[in-house]
């Protein structure tokens, strides 16, 4: 059997699939099982002789297996492509300047489309997007499984976009019932990646932060939220990280900031330590402005004392019983009486308390060190933790 030349790839790809007939010319008649078979097996063995050197010639052979129905050949290709090449780029931010890269991104998008739609009847797409984070497993030299983990914040991503879509949400809104709807996310899909950007294993959580951070306003900012939920370690740093690759530093400022604004010195603490790590020049102002507004209340607090009169209560346990004391004797007329002296005896518990006063001022003076730590960390150019 003939092999097919590299030179027909260009005919393959302007096609949907083989068979298909090419713009100006007649269709041709649809090919038979056995002839589609050969020409499968024509597609496999041409993916296998390319060279890792010809990255258009491996991603055509990966654009003709996807549109061919062999997904996890093509997906396996593709994986193999990735861990060939050196680059280390983020999905979503390859550069479009060589026809490679180029087809690579169209190559990702055919992917994609095979990600999201599944062989099977799943149509909705929390399903789809449970499915993705569920599937997410450790490569370990698997090219199959680098591709699916590489594209699949990407395809949750995509699913963001569709949800966020107003006619979408409209749609969504007008066809559950107001029972069924009751108490429940008006975005499923968002709110399930939360969840597992939080609470998940080590892949999904990393997957479900990159597609919050490539998702809407409102997405990115449930992702930026989180990194006041970790004081400190690794989990705050890959937020962070991917916040910074991702470019969107200096968007996250105000949201990280909302720390500033709680009653609990611990979030202002937490605040200041990731907007420190974060390293955006767009924070000192927020700082400078959240370290006036400490000194201010520890002064407050130092000339008012830590003292003072506060709330009493107190609550009595008590059991009284009556008892003889004493007798004393009455004499009259030569004849002795013993009168008895009775009394009251006590027993049980009496508790009072009384506030004397509520110290914060450790607290406070722990933010207002972390924000000064971190305003000239800023200003010195040099974020660290």
């Amino acid at each position: 059997m003939k092999q097919i030349p590299v030179a027909v790839l260009p005919l393959f790809l302007g096609s949907l699939s083989l068979g298909a007939a090419l713009p100006g010319q007649q269709s041709s008649p649809r090919p038979s099982p056995s002839e589609r078979a050969k020409q499968r097996e024509a597609i496999l063995r041409l993916a296998k002789t390319s060279q890792a050197k010809q990255s258009f010639r491996r991603l055509q052979s990966v654009l003709l297996l996807l549109e061919e129905g062999m997904e996890r050949e093509g997906l396996d290709l593709l994986g193999r492509f990735y861990m060939d090449r050196t680059e280390t780029l983020l999905p979503g931010t390859l550069p479009s300047t060589t026809p490679a890269n180029k087809l690579l991104i169209r190559v990702e998008e055919r992917a994609i489309q095979t990600l999201l739609h599944p062989k099977g009847a799943m149509t909705s797409p929390v399903r789809i997007a449970r499915a993705l984070l569920v599937g997410l497993r450790p490569a370990k030299g698997n090219p199959r499984r680098v591709a699916i983990n590489r594209l699949t914040p990407r395809a949750l991503a995509l699913l963001l976009e569709q949800e966020a879509n107003p006619k979408a949400l409209a749609e969504v809104s007008a066809r559950a019932p107001k029972k069924e709807t009751k108490g429940r996310s008006p975005r499923p899909v968002l709110a399930l990646l939360k969840r597992h950007a939080a609470d998940g294993l080590k892949l999904q959580k990393r997957a479900a932060r990159r597609s919050l951070l490539m998702g809407d306003p409102e997405a990115r900012r449930s992702c930026y939220k989180l990194a006041l939920r970790y004081p400190r370690g690794p989990q705050r740093s890959d937020i962070l990280n991917l916040v910074k690759a991702r470019g969107l530093a200096a968007e996250a400022v105000p949201t990280i900031g909302l720390g500033f604004s709680s009653k609990y010195p611990l979030l202002h603490t937490r605040s200041a330590r990731a907007l420190r790590e974060l390293g955006a020049k767009e924070a000192m102002p927020l700082l400078r402005k959240e370290s006036f507004h400490l000194a201010k209340v520890l002064a407050k607090l130092r000339e008012g004392g830590n003292g003072g009169a506060g709330p009493r209560a107190n609550i009595s346990l008590i059991k009284q019983q009556t008892i003889v004391r004493d007798y004393e004797v009455q004499v009259a007329q030569g004849a002795a009486v013993a009168d008895p002296v009775v009394d009251v005896v006590s027993e049980g518990v009496v508790l009072d308390v009384k506030v004397l006063g509520v110290s914060i001022i450790r607290h406070l003076l722990l933010a207002k060190r972390e924000v000064d730590k971190a305003y000239h960390a800023l200003k010195r150019g040099t974020p660290k933790r």
